[in-house]
């Protein structure tokens, strides 16, 4: 299972933020930017154990058109001064659109940032917070892919944008912890809701579930869906 690399040259736009204007540009992330993908189960209905990510994939019959989730933003700790980035919320399978919060230790401190994606490039803006409410969104034509994010609790929102078309088949909504060798900061649980791909439920487009277990075990899990096949949780277990 690879991850993936993303060029850095973004068409942005910022709308209603609090940051100037001439913040509103492309930025380079203090790490690399990598979204890893999970190779597809093999069978349905079972819990995939994958090296990266604790969430719900879906694949839809007649192609990806959009996908949205609802959370909170969990609070990370950093008393252990782990550095490794982890990323919430969803993301396609090839760089298309990634609409997701950026949590990441620096020292003792967390940071939290708006970090969306399409290929063209990378926006990682910093105002979000810990207990902030998000609307995060990808969307796809086939001349269009744009990332999406409403921060409920500040007014902030950033659009990330790309006017070429938008390819990917998969998505996937959760936690995505990419430095597969990585130890692992603890976060808070963490609840997806209104969770929709392609306008309809998640549960109706037969997704597929995964936790993140490497060779020490279980370090992420994902709930059950529950509220009509719209809503899931993901927890952490340990560190490594």
């Amino acid at each position: 299972m690879a991850a993936l690399a993303f060029a850095l040259t973004a068409t942005v736009a910022l709308m209603g933020a609090t940051a100037s204007p001439s913040n509103a540009s492309t930025l380079r992330p203090s790490q690399p930017p990598v979204v890893a993908v999970p190779s597809h189960p093999s069978a349905a209905n079972t819990v995939n154990k994958d090296d990266f990510f604790a969430g719900y994939s879906a694949t839809p019959l007649h192609g990806l058109a959009s996908a949205s989730a609802t959370f909170t933003i969990p609070t990370l700790n950093c008393s252990s001064g782990i550095d490794d980035p982890i990323y919430f919320g969803p993301y396609t399978d090839n760089n298309s659109a990634a609409a997701t919060i950026r949590l990441v230790c620096n020292g003792t401190t967390p940071t939290y940032t708006y970090w969306l994606l399409t290929a063209a490039g990378l926006v990682d803006e910093p105002g979000a917070a810990a207990g902030d409410v998000v609307v995060t969104s990808v969307f796809q034509t086939g001349t269009w892919a744009e990332a999406e994010i409403h921060d409920l609790t500040n007014g902030e929102y950033w659009v990330a944008d790309d006017d070429a078309a938008g390819t990917a088949t998969d998505v996937f909504i959760g936690d995505n912890e990419p430095y597969a060798t990585a130890s692992l900061p603890q976060f808070t649980p963490t609840t997806f809701s209104s969770v929709q791909v392609n306008g309809d439920y998640l549960g109706f487009e037969n997704p597929s579930q995964y936790i993140i277990n490497r060779g020490s075990g279980t370090l992420t899990t994902s709930s059950a869906l529950s509220d009509n096949g719209s809503k899931f949780s993901v927890t952490f277990k340990k560190s490594s």
